[in-house]
């Protein structure tokens, strides 16, 4: 009697459920424990993506998962969760309801059922996929997708990626000896971005430096900084993206940084371009001068006799 008393008090927390055994238990009879024994059916084919699913930050994305071979679904229990939150759902459907009591608030009015595909028969096919709308940075990592019929469940995870475009790429300057070292800087990105110097839109630069660290919202700052010759580049172009379509550029005209940075260079180089134009338009003004008068000196000289 007391080993019964201590599996009837056992049981009951083990069978709620948790984020490695979100299973329907049941209690049968066994040979090996008298009386009682716990016995776990995971026979329900759950299928999701095999590859993460990737959304841009404030749209929506749509979480595929299926029962294989379909099955009419809508008398199951669909469980829609984060890990360690099996009992926090982010959607619950039950008793072919969806249920709110224990919704996680992060989720709420947020989430629903979903067409996989345009031949999707939704629930009454085995398609139970979520549609996760205005994606936030919080919602990057594993999904837990959770299928219960009376006699068997079946569970799949699918990781979700989530891309948050940060701040255009802030630039500045500073002279380093001949050169011009432009920094480019720009915050609020997720996942970690990369960055690409160009000159003039062709030539890649090496960049001098590239640093990372925690902003607000734990999204990324990113830092980086590379050197330009003012007499080979007259742009400078810094890219900070995730992808080839997604991420922003700022562009820098060197030219005319280094007209202001280097002011005695581009004076002593101006006032040598006035005196080189002077001394040719005095060249020809003598020149047409001595034209002239060669031309003019015989009726010169006759009137003077």
């Amino acid at each position: 009697m007391l080993m019964l008393f201590v599996l009837l008090l056992a049981v009951p927390q083990f069978a709620r459920g948790s984020d490695h055994f979100p299973l329907k238990n049941k209690l049968v009879l066994s040979p090996s424990v008298p009386c009682l024994s716990l016995t776990l059916s995971a026979s329900l084919p759950v299928k999701t993506a095999d590859s993460p699913i990737t959304g841009k930050l404030g749209t929506s994305v749509v979480l595929p998962c299926w029962v294989d071979p379909s099955q009419d679904v809508s008398s199951m229990e669909v469980r829609w969760y984060r890990p360690h939150h099996f009992n926090t759902p982010i959607l619950f459907y039950q008793n072919k309801n969806v249920m709110t009591e224990s919704q996680d608030e992060n989720y709420r009015n947020r989430t629903s059922f979903a067409l996989r595909n345009i031949l999707s028969a939704g629930l009454k096919g085995g398609d139970v996929s979520l549609k996760l709308d205005n994606l936030n940075a919080g919602d990057d990592g594993a999904f837990h997708c959770y299928v219960s019929g009376d006699k068997e469940y079946g569970t799949a995870t699918m990781t979700l990626n989530v891309h948050v475009l940060g701040s255009s790429p802030v630039l500045s300057v500073q002279s380093k000896d001949d050169m011009i070292n432009v920094s480019c800087s720009s915050c609020g990105w997720h996942p970690k971005p990369s960055v690409k110097w160009k000159s003039d839109m062709t030539t890649s630069i090496q960049p001098g430096s590239l640093l990372y660290s925690k902003g607000k919202n734990n999204l990324t700052c990113v830092q980086s900084w590379a050197l330009f010759s003012p007499s080979k580049s007259h742009q400078a172009f810094c890219s900070v993206f995730i992808s080839e379509d997604y991420g922003r550029e700022s562009t820098l005209d060197i030219q005319s940084i280094s007209h202001l940075m280097f002011p005695a260079e581009c004076s002593a180089g101006s006032w040598m371009a006035l005196f080189a134009v002077a001394l040719l338009a005095a060249l020809v003004m003598i020149g047409v001068s001595v034209f002239l008068y060669r031309k003019n000196k015989p009726e010169y000289m006759q009137a003077k006799q």
